[in-house]
């Protein structure tokens, strides 16, 4: 019990020392550097991953979270790239079975199919608002075989790229 005390009385003492960090770097007036903008940001996910620690229940859950937490941050960040799930999983300090299991508990699905879901979530919006050509967008969202990225699109969606981009324009497309 004493120990958990303790524990939560760090935790309060780094969140509000990192608030005063933020602080300082938003009153500064080049704030708008690249520098600033990352170290602002670096703080802000240190802060965010202390308060998610904070409100879990148990030692398991907050590794779990943190893990979980990282996997689906990364993924977000660096869809763009080719990403494998045992890298990833390795790079946490996980097993790729265990991943998958957090990922599947915490997003729903394994860390493959969230990476999908990710990349068709932008290719979806590419198609919607840019005029780019098909095979630039596949590159875009990380896959090296256009024909691979029509596959994948028409199997989340039901429609090839081509023709949810047609629909769209027309009125028509339902995937709003």
């Amino acid at each position: 019990m004493k120990t958990k005390l303790m524990d939560e009385e760090r935790i309060l003492f780094e969140e509000d020392e990192l608030k005063q960090h933020i602080e300082e770097i938003l009153n500064q007036e080049s704030r708008q550097t690249p520098e600033v903008l990352r170290k602002l940001a670096w703080y802000l996910e240190l802060l965010a991953t202390l308060i998610e620690k904070r409100n879990l229940n148990g030692k398991n859950s907050e590794k779990e979270s943190v893990y979980s937490t990282y996997a689906i941050r990364y993924i977000q960040t660096h869809f763009k790239e080719k990403i494998r799930v045992q890298e990833l999983a390795e790079h946490i300090g996980v097993s790729r079975s265990y991943l998958t299991k957090l990922m599947r508990k915490e997003a729903g699905m394994s860390p493959q199919e969230y990476l999908v879901s990710v990349r068709m979530e932008y290719a979806r919006q590419n198609l919607l608002n840019t005029d780019h050509m098909i095979r630039d967008i596949a590159s875009d969202c990380g896959y090296d075989d256009a024909l691979a990225f029509s596959k994948a699109f028409k199997r989340k969606f039901g429609i090839s790229p081509s023709e949810y981009r047609n629909q769209s324009r027309n009125g028509e497309n339902t995937l709003m």
